[in-house]
């Protein structure tokens, strides 16, 4: 039983990190280890997203193995926006993209090298990066699409006085959920049967609005720390 909520013990520990960018915004006012945790999380949510992992919420559900990492991501935008405007969280979003495009390049075309003759797991090596072309373009759009809509809607909120309770954690939890709504059909509709893709869609909604509901704590002690 302890792997099977794993993921969920790692989502206060990647909370806990995050407070170690408010600290140095604190000191230094930069957002740049905030900015380059965001991208890291985001390249390596991207390459083991195509392992599904079986979490317990009360039941078992399987899940990417990225969707703790994924979840987190919108935590990171928030505390963007909220120090630094709608602007820079757009612009941090599409370099990250641009980031991953050219990391997925560059695995990709390693893919076609010669390899060493006798070298062992080669086969392992191409299955691992040369994920489905299908599956990289759907969670590419769902990147795009989620996390705009999580910045401008972390916007909306706040523009209107909503407390950080509700623009955190009911911003990310509809965000989160267009990702989900986005990704799964497009990865995985024609492949299951549609009560499989309706587990996994239903299996990381929950997952991710309970990331959500966990990271708040981890947005006001940020929020404390950086003194919006």
């Amino acid at each position: 039983m302890f792997y099977e909520i794993l993921p969920i013990l790692l989502i206060p520990v990647l909370g806990s990190v995050s407070l170690l960018g408010a600290r140095r915004y604190r000191k230094t006012k930069d957002l740049t280890f905030v900015m380059i945790r965001y991208a890291i999380l985001v390249m390596v949510s991207e390459i083991i997203a195509a392992k599904p992992c079986v979490v317990y919420l009360g039941k078992f559900f399987v899940v990417p193995a990225a969707v703790v990492l994924r979840a987190t991501t919108y935590m990171l935008t928030d505390i963007v926006n909220e120090s630094a405007g709608l602007g820079r969280t757009y612009e941090m979003i599409r370099m990250t993209f641009a980031a991953v495009l050219l990391t997925e390049v560059a695995l990709r075309l390693t893919i076609f090298f010669v390899p060493l003759e006798g070298r062992p797991y080669e086969e392992a090596y191409d299955a691992i990066f040369g994920l489905s072309p299908r599956i990289a373009v759907a969670s590419r759009i769902a990147f795009l699409v989620s996390e705009h809509f999580d910045a401008r809607n972390y916007h909306f909120f706040r523009s209107r006085g909503y407390p950080l309770r509700v623009r955190n954690a009911f911003g990310s939890i509809l965000s989160l959920t267009v990702d989900t709504i986005i990704f799964i059909p497009l990865s995985f509709y024609g492949v299951f049967p549609n009560h499989v893709i309706a587990q996994l869609i239903v299996g990381q909604i929950l997952m991710k609005r309970l990331t959500a509901l966990i990271d708040t704590p981890f947005m006001y002690a940020s929020r404390k720390i950086m003194s919006f």
